[in-house]
């Protein structure tokens, strides 16, 4: 976190319920000033792939889903909203989507739709109950983790994708850019911010891009790939 602090930029930190230290990660992102998010596990088309404990699951039934969206949200009670971890099945489901956007009109929260399924009916949804919506515009390291070796490639691949997300911000007054937490994100993203900064794109929390950051649907990986390893290709997740 340190590293992050350094920065100085007004980022966002969405942070996976279940797992150890959740919470503590959680009051170390408020307490550094940084606006905190729930990352909420939710079911993926792909089943080779684990979401983490707790996932949300279509075959749940309403009130199962609310008691574990609930139960989540005690991992981060600093939350201003709620993004999906994988969930490329379950954003799909307008009853699930129903389910899990009712607890958070009940809380007052938003939800940005990390957009891993062109069939997300997410929007819709929140329309409908009226609960304040942001779309994911670009993912900044699409289907890898950077390795031993790898460091050239993953900062090539983001700077294209950051260029990408800066364009669209320009073009429509907002947009929102989503990476993972790898050992080289804190040192790519020093590199990279500046370039938006010098571009005149104003880093901003995501409560402030709700509503604006129109969806852009999922597309196929730009810039170089390479075998999926930790991710798969956004659109299997």
């Amino acid at each position: 976190m340190k590293d992050f602090a350094a920065l100085d930029y007004r980022l966002t930190f969405s942070i996976l319920p279940g797992v150890p230290g959740s919470r503590e990660l959680a009051r170390e992102c408020a307490a550094s000033g940084f606006e905190v998010m729930l990352h909420l596990p939710m079911e993926p088309l792909n089943s080779r792939l684990n979401p983490g404990p707790g996932c949300i699951m279509v075959d749940m039934t309403d009130e199962q889903i609310a008691a574990l969206v609930e139960e989540h949200l005690a991992d981060a009670p600093q939350a201003a909203g709620v993004n999906n971890h994988m969930g490329s099945r379950a954003t799909a489901d307008a009853r699930v989507m129903r389910a899990v956007l009712s607890v958070l009109r009940r809380r007052g929260l938003f939800f940005v739709d990390s957009l891993t399924t062109g069939s997300s009916v997410a929007q819709q949804v929140a329309a409908e109950l009226g609960v304040p919506y942001a779309a994911r515009s670009v993912f900044l390291d699409t289907n890898f983790a950077p390795e031993a070796g790898d460091a050239a490639e993953f900062f090539d691949s983001a700077q294209e994708r950051m260029r990408q997300l800066g364009g669209l911000a320009q073009h429509r007054g907002a947009a929102i850019g989503i990476c993972h937490y790898h050992s080289q994100t804190a040192r790519m993203l020093s590199y990279l911010l500046p370039e938006l900064k010098r571009a005149g794109v104003e880093v901003v929390s995501v409560s402030q891009l709700v509503g604006s950051a129109r969806p852009t649907p999922p597309t196929a990986p730009r810039g170089p790939e390479r075998t999926p390893r930790s991710y798969e290709p956004a659109e299997a997740r």
